[in-house]
């Protein structure tokens, strides 16, 4: 789906979009890495255009009776459309207000410092609904792949996994996360 309400964020190291349908970051650009010599473009890291997505959001959703989950839109609001790290700023916050239809009143923060790549994301729920909530916190990545190339040499080539890897301090510098 198309993003709905989108603002955007402006640090020192990071340049976002939030859609706020969800408030998830459904783009993020590197402004310090140019995507190549030639092209000075910052490197976008997630993305949501119409032929490619690769976003990471989550979402709250609630628990009934059987145990079935189901995500809330919480219509959430900003106070502004852009927020931007000022030069005497080391900590950006940006808070999403929105409440569900069932009364459960949210507070989606991001929490962005200077010179640091990490977003800290935090919750605070207020029920101000009749009936007790129960609910999980769903994260997740989506990735759509881009369409093969046309001009491919081999039909139905397949695309590569461009999937996770990880590294571990003192254990290993690198491993890749088998597509399984």
């Amino acid at each position: 789906a198309a993003p709905s309400r989108v603002i955007t964020v402006q640090t020192d190291v990071l340049s976002l979009k939030i859609d706020l349908k969800q408030g998830e970051i459904i783009e993020a650009k590197l402004p310090a890495y140019p995507q190549s010599e030639h092209n000075q473009t910052p490197y976008t890291l997630l993305n949501h255009t119409g032929a490619q997505r690769y976003q990471v959001g989550s979402q709250l959703a609630s628990l009934d009776t059987q145990n079935h989950l189901s995500v809330n839109d919480f219509h959430f609001q900003a106070a502004q459309s852009t927020y931007h790290l000022s030069p005497t700023q080391q900590t950006l916050i940006i808070s999403l207000e929105g409440q569900s239809d069932q009364g459960l009143k949210v507070t989606k923060t991001f929490t962005l410092k200077r010179g640091d790549y990490l977003i800290e994301e935090r919750y605070t729920l207020h029920n101000q609904g009749t009936q007790a909530w129960s609910g999980r916190i769903l994260s997740q990545l989506t990735r759509q792949s881009p369409p093969a190339a046309s001009s491919s040499l081999l039909p139905g080539a397949a695309v590569t996994y461009t999937g996770a890897s990880y590294s571990e301090p003192g254990v290993h510098r690198y491993q890749k996360v088998s597509f399984d």
